[in-house]
């Protein structure tokens, strides 16, 4: 009896060959760089394509193969499928001993076959066939061969679409801590946040961002991709949100990911990671001296603020003067003419929150002598307010100087203590309210991220004590050009005066009645000259500015008619 009927071979038509994270393939593509041994691979068993193979008599053996594709030329040189080691796939040369005998069958070679006039590489036939990540997205042939013990053989084959449907899985970056002084890592991740979804793998991510987590927790704190990434078919980008007050708050790392498939992309949410800007309030509040002086040589003083931030504040001021008139004796000032007590409120807006209201009610009210010597006077300075958090723990100190300032003001007599960053010195005192212990509690929305409540207003009053010693001044009258009466050679002219003076402005030119006369006359021209010799004006004394004039004066003279026709005064 001899058999000569082939094995009937079926194959499994729904079958779905999908790559993953096998560590067993110990070939080429490697990710994530830091290295975990995860692959893109999919190794198929002969058993799996079988569908109930069989044969009339004895089935010897039951083996798979699949086509080659030249693309995955270097993938099967790494498993080891080149015997002859010259780093090349060749048919009839190259395959895989399966049973170690240290030759090639023809069943374990590379083999060109032809069917249906379409030629094809294939594997050996072996218990398994392998797919790498160059198969993804591509149809490859799958043939299940089957033989007898009588050597007749039987394939049945199956076009597969290699497949990656394992979803990504990854590892957050840790959450970090900075301050909002880092300014170069503050305004790196405020340029993040306005270009949209950024490329893990791109330069902005990586300086803007990356850089960050890095530096604070080590260059392990990185996004780590775990699982579905093997054949680098998986972008992930990352957006940036900022949620910051004055530089302070927090900024949220956003990570999504999108996986190219061959059946379309599948996107996903990763998670977030938190970036904490911690707060930092150093500042300084140069409140000057008291003054004196005439009202000439007072200036403004209400640049308290000029560039007092040192750290990450807003600093605003308010100034509000009452002045007071001075005492006087018989109408004339005992000491100075007038007082102005000129106050200060300077609030910093990066401490202070609109649901406190009036920023002055919580207002430290700064003491005129901190450092009790008996006088805020000529002290080469005022107070200074000095606001440090010298171990950055988010409770600030407060000190006071009035004392220690020697850098003047440039060209002007009000001393101001040293502007820009400030040592804070032994003799310095540390804050205590004007008010001692009846100052209103600070307001407990002022906080942002600091511990506790936040002291975000200042109070402050200068003295300053003006005297007037200069008199006022008499403007002169614009000229007045008249024409006398032709018959009684008279002629009426109005004279305006007005008056000026340094420290007031509303200065009145009274007349004084009950003397010869009101108002004496300085001089008198004639069409824009002077008054010439034939002419003489009567009173005489009238030009003598001793107030013995009357209201009229007579212009007389020798000239002519047309000397003596117009006349010009003032």
């Amino acid at each position: 009896m001899v058999d000569k009927i082939a094995p009937v071979m079926k194959c499994d038509d729904q079958l779905n060959i999908t790559l993953s994270n096998a560590q067993g393939a110990g070939y080429g593509q490697q990710y994530p760089t830091q290295g975990y041994g995860y692959y893109g691979y999919a190794r198929v068993n002969a058993k799996d394509v079988d569908e109930g193979s069989w044969d009339n008599c004895a089935m010897d053996r039951i083996k798979l193969r699949r086509s080659y594709d030249a693309d995955c030329e270097a993938d099967f040189v790494a498993k080891g499928y080149d015997w002859d080691k010259n780093n090349k796939i060749e048919v009839g040369k190259d395959g895989w001993d399966e049973n170690g005998d240290g030759t090639l069958q023809d069943h374990e070679k590379f083999v060109s076959v032809t069917r249906s006039g379409v030629t094809a590489i294939m594997t050996p036939w072996l218990d398994y066939a392998e797919f790498f990540c160059c198969d993804l997205g591509n149809k490859v042939i799958v043939e299940l061969g089957g033989w007898d013990k009588s050597g007749n053989f039987s394939y049945c084959w199956s076009e597969q679409l290699i497949e990656d449907k394992v979803l990504p899985t990854y590892i957050l970056p840790w959450p970090v801590t900075i301050k909002c002084t880092d300014r170069a890592w503050v305004e790196g991740l405020l340029t993040a946040a306005g270009k949209g979804a950024m490329d893990v793998t791109g330069s902005d991510y990586k300086t803007l961002v990356e850089a960050i987590l890095t530096a604070v927790k080590g260059p392990q704190n990185v996004l780590v991709t775990m699982s579905g990434n093997d054949c680098k078919n998986t972008a992930v980008k990352a957006t940036v949100s900022t949620n910051l007050h004055c530089e302070a708050g927090t900024v949220t790392v956003s990570y999504a990911y999108t996986k190219t498939t061959s059946k379309g992309d599948v996107t996903g949410s990763i998670g977030t990671v938190e970036i904490t800007v911690q707060p930092v309030h150093e500042y300084n509040i140069l409140f000057p001296a008291d003054l004196e002086g005439d009202c000439s040589n007072l200036r403004d003083t209400a640049n308290v603020i000029d560039g007092g931030e040192l750290s990450c504040d807003v600093l605003a001021v308010n100034v509000d003067d009452k002045r007071y008139n001075g005492a006087t004796l018989n109408g004339a000032p005992v000491a100075e003419c007038y007082k102005i007590f000129r106050t200060f409120t300077v609030i910093n807006w990066c401490q202070y929150d609109e649901r406190c209201g009036e920023p002055m009610q919580y207002a430290i009210v700064v003491p005129r002598d901190p450092n009790d010597n008996g006088t805020n006077w000529d002290d080469a300075g005022g107070v200074n307010v000095l606001v440090r958090d010298k171990d950055m723990d988010g409770d600030e100190e407060i000190y006071y100087e009035d004392e220690d300032g020697t850098v003047a003001y440039p060209n002007d007599e009000v001393n101001w203590a040293n502007q820009g960053p400030k040592t804070v010195s032994d003799d310095d005192g540390y804050w205590y309210d004007e008010r001692g212990e009846s100052y209103p509690k600070t307001c407990a929305y002022a906080s942002y991220g600091n511990n506790g409540d936040e002291y975000f207003a200042f109070m402050y009053t200068q003295y300053i004590f003006v005297h007037d010693q200069v008199r006022p001044e008499v403007l002169d009258p614009s000229e007045q050009v008249f024409y006398q009466n032709k018959n009684t050679c008279s002629s009426t002219v109005a004279i305006e005066f007005a008056a000026q003076d340094l420290c007031s402005g509303a200065t009145e030119v009274q007349q004084i009645p009950g003397t010869s006369g009101n108002l004496a006359i300085e001089r008198v021209k004639l069409n824009g000259g002077e008054l010439p010799s034939y002419l003489t004006v009567t009173p005489a004394h009238a030009l003598n500015g001793d107030d013995k004039g009357t209201n009229a004066w007579v212009v007389t003279g020798t000239g002519d008619a047309s000397q003596l026709r117009s006349a010009t005064t003032n």
